[in-house]
């Protein structure tokens, strides 16, 4: 049988209450998304926006770096289900309209490669993430550090986007190039 633990049911209701706290802030998260930050302020809601099932939500910095990570995310924007966002040491900027589908990740840092030190030690690279309105990311997208995308944006399903995506443009393919235009 079971033991009855009171620390595990004090976990649970921190947890609903983390939860509705958020949502009182405009960000609405399915029961089953992750949320991992250091404090509060490293995450700023500006409206109301949703979060699916499955999505994990990283807003920390690694520790041995003095880096500020930040999240921030626009009005009316849906985040979809499985998707991955990584402001571990960087700024991830989601602007306001934005539908980002499904088994998308966003990563706003990245490691080091140098020869004679092992992976695990390298160091963190920063690269921003800015994603401007009214932009749809497709299912399976991945965004790299550093990467911009701007204004009325679409980025077909699967695509690798690096540096910058122009204004009204369709992107697709590995690496993300122009495929189209929005008229």
């Amino acid at each position: 049988m079971a033991k009855f633990l009171w620390h595990d049911c004090l976990d649970y209701v921190l947890r609903l209450y983390v939860r509705a706290s958020w949502n009182i802030q405009g960000l609405s998260l399915s029961p089953s998304a992750l949320l991992h930050y250091e404090h509060r302020g490293q995450i700023q809601v500006q409206g109301r926006c949703s979060v699916g099932p499955y999505s994990v939500i990283l807003v920390v910095a690694p520790k041995e770096k003095a880096m500020t990570p930040l999240l921030v995310i626009g009005d009316r924007t849906y985040i979809g289900d499985q998707v991955n966002l990584r402001a571990a040491g960087g700024v991830i900027k989601i602007g306001r309209d934005v539908l980002i589908a499904n088994q998308v990740t966003i990563a706003a840092s990245n490691h080091g490669i140098k020869l004679g030190k092992p992976m695990i030690d390298q160091e963190w690279r920063r690269g921003d993430v800015l994603i401007e309105d009214d932009v749809w990311i497709g299912a399976g997208v991945v965004v790299l550090p550093g990467a911009i995308i701007r204004r009325g944006a679409v980025i077909g399903a699967g695509a690798v986007v690096r540096g910058e995506v122009p204004a009204n443009t369709i992107y697709g393919g590995i690496p993300a190039r122009q495929i189209g235009k929005r008229s």
